[in-house]
């Protein structure tokens, strides 16, 4: 499976294109709404700190069935069968940067679903350097999927939000929720 970011572009007055940022909106027309659940797919942004060697930079997105080739018939054949797409690997010095969302009313809990053997901190932050606006200690060992909370104040307005992960082990994203 590969997922690419897709985005609105413009010509100018000479007909070029400028560079386009990439969101998590996409062709949504503007920025997603600040409450309900997201895939954790939907990330922008995947990085991590320039100190982790190449080979341990293991996070990606995938899902729980095989890619294949031919979905149409795959589809046809597997009817019932919604495949669990999310971001995998969630390592040391890992970052993962969602923009943007409309907070209308400011945000006090982040709602994750996770599963995964994986100690240490579990940080947010509304840019890519901002200091964190919450923080999870995570010693987990689930594998099935479990949900944890996430104290956080995200004010009101147009937000972008930067999940790091520093720590032991390593573990998957499913999705997050906005709790008001």
């Amino acid at each position: 499976m590969v997922l690419v970011p897709a985005e609105p572009i413009f010509f100018d007055e000479n007909g070029k294109i400028e560079q386009v940022e990439a969101t998590s909106c996409g062709l949504n027309g503007g920025p997603l709404e600040g409450k309900g659940s997201y895939p954790a797919y939907i990330a922008c942004n995947l990085f991590y700190a320039k100190n982790i060697p190449q080979e341990k930079r293991l996070a990606c997105m995938t899902q729980d069935i095989p890619d294949v080739e031919d979905i149409i018939n795959w589809q046809h054949s597997h009817k019932d069968d919604e495949p669990v797409q999310y971001l995998h690997a969630v390592s040391d010095g890992m970052t993962a940067g969602y923009k943007y969302f409309q907070i209308k009313e400011e945000v006090k809990t982040l709602a994750f679903i996770i599963r995964g053997k994986a100690s240490g901190r579990l940080e947010i932050a509304l840019s890519e350097e901002a200091q964190s606006i919450g923080e999870a200690f995570l010693t987990c060992n689930y594998e099935e999927w479990h949900e944890i909370f996430v104290s956080v104040n995200i004010p009101k307005g147009k937000q972008a939000l930067f999940f790091r992960y520093y720590g032991e082990g390593s573990f998957d994203i499913q999705q997050f929720s906005f709790i008001n």
